[in-house]
């Protein structure tokens, strides 16, 4: 019997601007409009009601095929409205791509990347405070006498992760209710009060609460900092500003490692290590003050005339700060329109990218990633290594972790998100396999005093096998999967499974090993690679090269097949032919 349910792009809908109460066409959600260089739209003539939904009709065109250049209509329309037919396709405005291309031989002011490092100061406070407690633990562990007692180390370790959740929920609202730039503010005065705590400490529960205002902390700044970044950055430095925040998270692990191998044999050492991260949080907050908000952010609150004054404060360029203004403003009046749309039973139709995002995330954190960045040291020290030695040891996993987060961004775009997913995958369950049987030999003769070795070695196999597919990939195609309306829930709900399945791992990891033994522990996160690199064989298409519009229709029911060769046209895409950007 044939499938006769509704498709999302057989959806019939008025096309409407905001305070106009008369639709000016009616359009199947399938149906891209034409939109000439100057602004002026095209779009098909439509006698009757009926012809909208023959087959034969739109949804030849949704596959590619154009209408014959005498079928399109001109409509002449305002700038604003070129801009929200656009953006509701998921294009830039060819006008408005032009006009906002940096002009050649301008420099971009110092202010954006003045701002930009001040913002990233959370993004190493975020890797600095998850990552010294691998080395800080070890010592904690012997002042605290908790060698015997893993559920309180595990709680000590874990409680950041768990209230990292909180942090991130609470972020929302609160960039939402006071600005990108004040939540920041809050976040640096966490981060400050947290780690000054720790000078007076003097109970495990001591501890565990002011992990987990750390933990607030950490969930506040990665909800506000890449957003804060993103939205005061200009088009053509938008990505490498933004992608800045991740390249410090790896250098504040790095660095913590750095901090925990020079402060190992001083007494109570850990209380330096971790108070120390208060210095940069001062330094955050005092140059934050002086920092503009974001002008997205007085956008929404109908501040126009703020906004416009932060973008000219940006650009340096008054016309190209009320274009991108005007643009912003569309912006929020078409996603504030496809939010009004969406309903529960409409969020049906994205089931298939949530699966898909939420899995490829808690695959990510369930192959074990965290147990070495937050127990490298007590993973080398469980192998024979000494104290000192383990410390200074999980610089290296921090140090290759960093070095190839910033090759795996530039491979990635070449070989693919799916084929590099998949190549990681594979190897990561290889390399955890060696982990395990490396634990496995090391009380044999042969490998009397090497077992710490190779199981830095094989962690350090895992940390590039991780980084160059499963660190990046999972992101990436959250960041591309989810139709716009669907795209901040769909986000969030990745986001939240991804820091739920963090802390589920950290707090049991050393329970596991104490249960079945640490390689009992690896081949269990070997056999979560090993499902994972199925279910992307299965479930994940390959998404790279294609604009978002494109990615989104991979995810569509597919339409029926129709005879094509009646084409009088070569089968292009109508932005391509209309000179879009895409």
């Amino acid at each position: 019997m044939a499938d006769v349910r509704p498709r999302p792009a057989d959806v019939i809908s008025d096309v409407r601007f905001p305070g106009e109460s008369t639709p000016i066409m009616k359009r199947r959600a399938s149906e891209p409009f034409l939109l000439r260089s100057d602004g002026c739209l095209l779009y098909p003539e439509v006698g009757r009601k009926s012809d909208i939904a023959q087959p034969g009709g739109f949804r030849r065109q949704a596959l590619g095929m154009p209408h014959k250049s005498e079928s399109f209509k001109p409509f002449p329309i305002s700038c604003r409205q070129s801009m929200m037919l656009s953006l509701s396709m998921g294009v830039i405005p060819p006008h408005v791509f032009e006009k906002l291309k940096p002009t050649p031989g301008t420099k971009t002011p110092l202010i954006v990347y003045v701002l930009s490092g001040f913002a990233s100061i959370s993004g190493m406070l975020f890797g600095y405070d998850t990552g010294i407690v691998s080395g800080a633990m070890l010592l904690i562990n012997n002042d605290f006498h908790l060698e015997h007692e893993p559920v309180k180390s595990e709680m000590i370790v874990s409680a950041t992760v768990l209230f990292a959740i909180v942090g991130s929920v609470l972020g929302g609202p609160l960039n939402s209710r006071v600005g990108r730039k004040k939540s920041t503010l809050i976040a640096s005065i966490l981060f400050a009060v947290g780690a000054a705590g720790f000078s007076f400490s003097s109970t495990t529960t001591e501890l565990i609460v002011l992990r987990s205002v750390l933990g607030v902390a950490v969930g506040l700044a990665s909800q506000g900092t890449p957003m804060y970044v993103a939205e005061t950055a200009p088009a053509h430095l938008r990505g490498a500003l933004t992608s800045s925040f991740n390249f410090s998270i790896n250098c504040g692990q790095v660095i913590a490692c750095v901090v925990a191998g020079s402060l190992c044999h001083v007494p109570e050492g850990w209380r330096w290590m971790m108070t120390l991260a208060g210095v940069p949080a001062v330094v955050q907050f005092v140059g934050m003050l002086f920092l503009p908000e974001s002008p997205r952010w007085f956008a929404e609150k109908g501040r126009r005339e703020e906004a416009l004054a932060v973008l000219v404060k940006l650009r340096k360029d008054p016309h190209k700060a009320r274009v991108e203004l005007d643009y912003i403003l569309a912006e929020l009046d078409v996603y504030s329109q496809q939010t009004a749309s969406t309903t529960k039973a409409s969020m049906v139709a994205f089931r298939k990218e949530l699966l898909l995002g939420c899995g490829l995330l808690g695959i990510q954190a369930f192959t074990g990633i965290n147990t070495v960045m937050y127990y490298s040291s007590s993973i080398l020290k469980m192998a024979g290594m000494g104290e000192s030695q383990a410390i200074w040891g999980a610089v290296l996993p921090a140090f290759g972790n960093a070095s190839v987060a910033g090759f795996s961004m530039l491979i990635v775009e070449r070989t693919g998100r799916r084929s590099i997913a998949l190549f990681s995958l594979f190897w990561i369950a290889v390399t955890l396999v060696l982990m395990s049987l490396s634990f496995h030999v090391q009380h044999t003769p042969a490998l009397h005093g090497y077992g710490g070795i190779c199981v830095l070695v094989c962690m350090m196999g895992y940390i590039v096998a991780f980084a160059i597919g499963m660190s990046p990939v999972p992101w990436i195609v959250n960041s591309e999967i989810y139709p716009l309306q669907y795209r901040s829930v769909g986000t969030s709900a990745a986001t939240m499974l991804n820091w739920t399945s963090n802390f589920i791992v950290s707090m049991t990891f050393l329970s596991v090993c104490k249960a079945i033994q640490p390689e009992g522990a690896f081949l269990l996160y070997a056999g979560v690679s090993l499902f994972g690199f199925f279910f992307v064989y299965f479930l994940l298409p390959e998404t790279g090269g294609k604009t978002l519009e494109e990615v989104q229709a991979l995810f569509e029911p597919r339409p029926p097949k129709f005879d094509v060769s009646c084409a009088s046209e070569p089968l292009l895409r109508p932005q391509v032919r209309a000179g879009i950007q895409v």
